[in-house]
């Protein structure tokens, strides 16, 4: 079993790697359908439709145009969430996502801004995992 450290994580925003990341996290999770009966002694259920969504945090960085700058609540973007790093052969999140809303926290006089993205699935393929060529 390989184990990777957090800092080998990357985004990218279609192929433009977004600036300034401190963490990403992705959640996967399914509705389940209940189909009960008279005189069932437990709830019976099914898997129903699949969802996905998640967050993007970074240190605010309002150079970066094609990262950043690119993920406005409302838009649609294809993102790429890479926990391995993205070279040869790296395995990653990828898929179209609609960013639900964005948090700029100020923090106190001694921390730097953070802007904190938060997305959900758009179509119906979801986020799948893909590996880099």
């Amino acid at each position: 079993m390989a184990t990777h450290i957090g800092n080998e994580g990357v985004v990218k925003v279609s192929t433009n790697t977004v600036a300034e990341v401190e963490s990403w996290s992705i959640t996967f999770s399914s509705e389940n359908a209940e189909y009960n009966a008279l005189g069932d002694a437990y709830k019976r259920r099914t898997a129903g439709i699949k969802d996905c969504n998640g967050t993007i945090t970074c240190f605010l960085d309002e150079t970066d145009t094609n990262g950043q700058l690119a993920m406005t609540e409302g838009a649609t973007v294809a993102i790429n969430l890479y926990y391995e790093g993205a070279t040869s052969g790296d395995e990653y999140w990828t898929g179209n996502v609609i960013i639900d809303e964005f948090t700029d926290d100020v923090g106190g006089p001694n921390e730097i801004i953070k802007r904190t993205f938060n997305f959900s699935n758009v179509d119906n393929t979801g986020v799948t995992t893909a590996t880099v060529a």
